[in-house]
C-alpha cells in the first residue's frame, strides 16, 4: 500500500470539493433551464438565487421532480423557497457563514 502524504490528501479532498461543487452548480442550472422553458424568464429568474443557497444534491434531484409536476410556477417556487431556507438555516447552525458556497 502506498503512502499518501498530508499534503496528497489536502490536494484529494479539495479536488473532491470542487468536483461536488462543480456538480451542484450543474443541477442548478438545469433545474434554471427546466423552469425557464416550463414557466418563463421572470420564475428562472427568481428560482436562481434560491437554488444557489441549497448545497445538498438529492434536493436539488427532489425540486427537479417537483417542477416536473407542478403546472404553476409560483408553487414550485414555494417549494424552492422552503429548501433553500431549510439549507439556510442547517447552514447557520452550523456556523458557517457562507451558505450560497
Amino acid at each position: 500500500m502506498r503512502y499518501v502524504t498530508t499534503a496528497e490528501r489536502i490536494g484529494i479532498r479539495k479536488g473532491m470539493e470542487r468536483g461536488i461543487e462543480k456538480g451542484l452548480e450543474s443541477e442548478r442550472a438545469l433545474l434554471q433551464r427546466q423552469a425557464r422553458r416550463r414557466f418563463g424568464d421572470a420564475v428562472a429568474e427568481r428560482a436562481a438565487v434560491l437554488l444557489a443557497m441549497i448545497r445538498a444534491p438529492e434536493t436539488l434531484e427532489q425540486l427537479g421532480e417537483t417542477l416536473l409536476d407542478d403546472d404553476d410556477g409560483e408553487v414550485w417556487l414555494t417549494a424552492v423557497q422552503a429548501q433553500a431556507e431549510r439549507a439556510d438555516n442547517r447552514v447557520d447552525a452550523a456556523g458557517d457563514a457562507s451558505p450560497a458556497g
